[in-house]
């Protein structure tokens, strides 16, 4: 039984030679387009465990008809902690990343006795895509509320700002930077011009509205947190803790972030995000909360409500006329 695993490659890298790399008991492809360019790495794992294959169950009733299951693969953190450092490596010759965390998986049989044993041939990891993504409906009065205020609120457009990027952040798993965006969100709106760690956690202490926005996040992450480990990661570092304890925590946090060296063997690694995702879907929950109430002194008012009111909306032409 042999599984390949197959990561994307992003960048322009070209090499002189084409051949099977047998190396460390697997087996390295640089597949290249038409062009002789990288596309994708391909790992041949030989002598793969049937404890590791993937099981699938059919279900009679519900809307899932079916449900896969993929055990553990110990040979797959190994690939893929090894790519991490190649990624920085081949970096010096024009890869920009490697896809590390979403390979294909495909697992070949060898003999008639193997081919009976797999249930799914090969299976493809990947993010949904904001385009992908069902959504709500806005509301017109939000959407014309937002560009009504748009003149007035002025002063939230850097913090705000920096709260969109790190929404994106969170989209696309980079929880570190989506921390430093979310601090900086709140550094800018209560931290006062402090930067030691004592001046600036009083500093956040100050804000009512902070305040009420983290008891708020606890109170809602906890029901929103699915996954079993980042559930016990959350109640670990915020629930039932002071809310002092918390800032100091979310200060801390910034300041470990903002440091590196290779002395400290618990430090973190630029392409390990999920360490962060629990801190970084917390802050989202607390920032979200801040950004509302900032918003709403400018979009839930009189003055707001009676401009809206005092518009003549003008029905758009259809598509077909001129």
């Amino acid at each position: 039984m042999k599984c390949i695993y197959t990561f994307k490659i992003k960048g322009r890298i070209k090499p002189s030679q084409d051949y099977l790399i047998p190396l460390r008991g697997r087996i390295y492809d640089f597949i290249t387009d038409d062009d002789g360019y990288v596309t994708h790495l391909g790992v041949t794992i030989p002598n793969y465990s049937d404890e590791s294959l993937p099981t699938l169950t059919e279900h009679s009733e519900g809307k899932v008809k079916a449900s896969i299951h993929i055990p553990s693969d110990p040979n797959l953190s190994v690939v893929q902690d090894e790519l991490r450092v190649l990624e920085g490596l081949l970096s010096l010759y024009g890869v920009e990343s490697i896809g590390i965390k979403q390979p294909k998986l495909k697992w070949v049989a060898e003999n008639k006795e193997e081919k009976k044993k797999i249930k799914l041939h090969s299976i493809e990891q990947s993010y949904q895509s904001r385009d992908e993504m069902d959504v709500e409906e806005l509301p017109h009065d939000l959407l014309v509320g937002s560009l009504i205020a748009a003149t007035e609120a002025k002063e939230l457009e850097i913090p705000l700002n920096f709260f969109r990027k790190g929404n994106l952040d969170v989209f696309e798993q980079r929880h570190i930077e989506a921390i430093y965006d979310y601090y900086f969100f709140l550094e800018t709106l209560y931290g006062d011009g402090k930067f030691k760690k004592s001046s600036i956690v009083n500093s956040f202490l100050k804000s009512d509205d902070l305040i009420s926005s983290i008891k708020e996040s606890v109170k809602n992450t906890r029901f929103e947190l699915r996954e079993r480990s980042l559930l016990k990661i959350f109640l670990e570092q915020y629930e039932d803790k002071p809310e002092k304890d918390i800032i100091t925590h979310i200060v801390e946090l910034r300041g470990f972030l903002h440091h590196h060296t290779l002395k400290n063997k618990d430090i973190w690694h630029p392409d390990k995000q999920d360490r962060f995702k629990v801190d970084a879907f917390f802050l989202q929950g607390v920032c979200f909360n801040v950004a509302f109430k900032l918003a709403a002194k400018y979009v839930f008012t009189e003055k707001t409500k009676n401009i809206f009111e005092s518009i003549g909306f003008r029905t758009k032409p259809k598509k077909n006329e001129t």
